[in-house]
C-alpha cells in the first residue's frame, strides 16, 4: 500500500481555495494552517455532483498509510463522508477535489484538516483530441510514497509551461519511462495494454480501478520496462489520475498517436464512466 506523505515540516495546506475547512472534526470559517512536526499522510478525493468518488478506496489507503507512518486515524469512513458533505453544504462547491491531511502537530498530538484544493478537469474536447506530454529524466526515491517536494513541483510546472504540455513523464537513468508526475501511464499495441512495473510506480486509485476493469473485460495487460526509444512502437497511449480519469495522449515529445480514436481506449473510457456512475450511486 502507498504511504502518502510530505517530506517537509510546516504548513502543508497546498492550493487551498476556500476559507471553509474542517479541522479535527470542527468547522472553521477562516483559512487555517496546521504545522506538522512529522510528514502527514494525505489523500486527494474527487467530489462529483457533491458526492466523493471512490471514498472507500481512499479511506482504506489512508488507513494503511497511517499505519506505516505510526499515525492513528480517529475517524471512520462514515465520519469522513459526513465531513465532506458538510464542506459541500457550507461552500456550495459540488465538483472539485478535496484534500485530507493527518499528522503529528507541534504538541505531538494527532491533528487533521480537510479542505478544498485547486482542481483542473479537462473538458470533452481535450478527451477527443488527447494531450501533449513530455519526458524528463527524474525518478522518485520511493515509488510507493507520494512525497511532496517543492523544488520538484516547480521544475515540473516550468517544463509544462515551456513545452505547452499537459503532463511530464518521468524517465529513469536507464532510460526507462515509468509514470507521470501526477498520473500513471499506459500504452496499447495489438489490443494489449502495457505499463511500467507495479514496483516502479505510484499505485493510484484510478490505476487500481482500471486494472480491475481490464480483468473484467478480459483485456491482456503486461507490466514491463519501456524505454523512451521504444514509445514509437505503440499504437496509443493514455494516462490515468484522480482529476483526469482516463485521458488519451496525442504526443510524447515528437512521437504522435491517434489515441483518442483507438477502439480499445474508447471502450475503456466508456466502461470507466459507468464505474464512476455506479460508485456515485452508493453515496
Amino acid at each position: 500500500m502507498l504511504c502518502f506523505i510530505i517530506d517537509e515540516g510546516g504548513s502543508t495546506m497546498l492550493n487551498q481555495i476556500s476559507s471553509q475547512v474542517i479541522m479535527n472534526g470542527q468547522e472553521e470559517n477562516e483559512a487555517v494552517a496546521i504545522r506538522f512536526v512529522t510528514p502527514p499522510v494525505y489523500e486527494v478525493i474527487r467530489v462529483v455532483s457533491g458526492r466523493p468518488l471512490f471514498l472507500h478506496e481512499h479511506y482504506e489507503r489512508l488507513v494503511q498509510s497511517s499505519i506505516m507512518s505510526d499515525i492513528q486515524i480517529s475517524f471512520a469512513e462514515a465520519d469522513l463522508l459526513k465531513y465532506i458533505d458538510s464542506l459541500v453544504e457550507r461552500t456550495g462547491i459540488l465538483n472539485n477535489n478535496v484534500r485530507l491531511e493527518v499528522g503529528k502537530t507541534d504538541e505531538n498530538q494527532i491533528s487533521w484538516v480537510l479542505f478544498w484544493v485547486h482542481s483542473v478537469y479537462p473538458d470533452e474536447t481535450v478527451y477527443k483530441k488527447g494531450v501533449k506530454v513530455v519526458t524528463y529524466k527524474a525518478e522518485r526515491e520511493n515509488p510507493h510514497a507520494k512525497i511532496y517536494r517543492s523544488n520538484f513541483a516547480d521544475t515540473i510546472l516550468e517544463l509544462r509551461k515551456k513545452h505547452d504540455a499537459f503532463e511530464v513523464l518521468l524517465v529513469r537513468e536507464d532510460h526507462v519511462i515509468t509514470e507521470g508526475s501526477r498520473s500513471n501511464l499506459f500504452f496499447i499495441k495489438n489490443d494489449v495494454i502495457y505499463s511500467a512495473k507495479e514496483s516502479d510506480v505510484l499505485q493510484g486509485i484510478t490505476r487500481m480501478k482500471l486494472i480491475e476493469l481490464m480483468q473484467q473485460m478480459g483485456i491482456k495487460w503486461i507490466e514491463m520496462d519501456i524505454l523512451v526509444s521504444e514509445i514509437d512502437q505503440f499504437e496509443a497511449c493514455f494516462i490515468t489520475g484522480t482529476s483526469v480519469h482516463i485521458l488519451p495522449v496525442s504526443q510524447i515529445n515528437t512521437v504522435c498517436y491517434e489515441s483518442a480514436k483507438h477502439p480499445l481506449l474508447l471502450r475503456l473510457e466508456h466502461k470507466f464512466k459507468n464505474i464512476v456512475l455506479e460508485d456515485l450511486k452508493t453515496r
